[in-house]
């Protein structure tokens, strides 16, 4: 598992579809949907259940046609989660999709994190007059409480209720049933429902990622599911998006040489449960402060933190770097060989070798050298 995400909310609009079925009267109801890759999207089970047909409305960003209309199929259904994979007949999509990142709803103590969702909503339906009435797109943003609903598993999101309200008790956000739920770039959850206990009429529930696992078992289709979605094989795989957004930032703060406010955020990554191994390589990075090994009087604090890191062989390879380069300082330096060196720096992605080069210079350290190398084969 890569420890990265998107700088920004995760949020691609031009992914963003809205799911329209045909029921057995022959009538059309609607839901919402996202990409996973041009010809996947991810929506809620109830909203295709029982329909006799189903299609995917995407809405590009650049071009005169307001919508582009594919017919799809159910390929996954997982009513368990309430959750289901739409197979699409035909999509040429514009660009190449990077894949989507999941991860799990952050511990308690994080309430403030960030929650965002895109999907097409009853209150949102307009009629011009001159053209065909259609349902818009609602982008809503708010907080969750990771402790409500303990019971049935769902996550709570509170938004700006809407002011529009719909004759014959139908909830406002009809509709909204399967727009994918993004917290800092990771997509922790699918809409299911309005909450129908709830007072107010900004309060949405989502399916949770990272409770599709206890919920689904041996033999439910939440296996071809996590397969063809791309998810982790198991709960404790998924990315902590708090985690993942203080690396993202303390990244940023390495690449600008503000090694304060990467300490910072570093130190406020490690702090959440089951701290990610690549939080103390990158600790270790900020705390040489862009100066080589050699001119530290001690390395133990950095070399601590790469012990823990030592399943990553950016960490092994940093580790390495700084014994060589601060052992040169007197007669206990020894350097290490050279075909095991550059067995270890092939292992780097060069996009982490370059990161790690660019920080100080260490021209006489053979690791430092082969990093350097290793940064110049390519871009990831």
């Amino acid at each position: 598992m890569r420890f990265e995400a998107d700088e920004g909310d995760g949020v691609d609009g031009g992914r963003v579809v809205q799911i329209v079925t045909v029921l057995p009267d022959g009538g059309k109801a609607f839901g919402s949907g996202y990409l996973l890759t041009p010809s996947l999207a991810l929506t809620a089970d109830h909203v295709v259940r029982g329909t006799s047909a189903q299609s995917a409305r995407m809405f590009p960003q650049r071009g005169s046609a307001p919508f582009v209309e594919v017919s799809a199929h159910v390929t996954v259904a997982v009513p368990e989660i309430d959750v289901a994979l739409l197979r699409l007949a035909r999509f040429d999509a514009p660009a190449p999709l990077r894949s989507v990142a999941f991860g799990r709803v952050p511990t308690p103590g994080s309430e403030g994190a960030p929650y965002r969702t895109v999907g097409f909503p009853v209150f949102k339906f307009r009629d011009p007059g001159a053209g065909p009435a259609y349902r818009d797109s609602h982008d809503a943003s708010g907080a969750a409480r990771p402790l409500s609903n303990l019971r049935d598993g769902t996550l709570e999101i509170s938004v700006e209720p809407p002011n529009w309200r719909p004759g014959g008790g139908e909830s406002p956000w009809s509709g909204m049933s399967g727009a994918a739920v993004f917290c800092h770039g990771h997509l922790v959850g699918v809409v299911s429902q309005h909450d129908p206990a709830s007072p107010r009429t900004g309060s949405l529930l989502a399916s949770r990622v990272d409770r599709w696992y206890s919920r689904c078992g041996a033999g439910t289709g939440f296996t071809r599911l996590r397969a063809l979605a791309g998810l982790p094989e198991t709960a404790e795989a998924l990315a902590d998006p708090v985690s993942a957004w203080h690396a993202a930032q303390a990244r940023a703060a390495l690449q600008h040489r503000q090694y304060d406010s990467a300490v910072d955020h570093i130190g406020r990554a490690l702090s959440q449960p089951s701290a990610h191994p690549e939080l103390h390589y990158l600790l270790a990075l900020a705390l040489l402060r862009g100066t080589a090994p050699r001119n530290h009087g001690s390395v133990e604090r950095m070399c601590e933190h790469l012990r823990v890191a030592a399943s990553l062989p950016h960490a092994r390879a940093l580790h390495l770097l700084i014994n060589e380069d601060h052992g040169a300082r007197g007669s206990r330096g020894l350097r290490p060989g050279e075909d095991s060196v550059r067995l270890l720096a092939a292992m780097v992605r060069p996009a982490v070798a370059r990161e790690i080069c660019q920080q100080f210079q260490a021209p006489s350290s053979v690791v430092w050298r082969a990093l350097c190398r290793r940064g110049q084969g390519g871009t990831r």
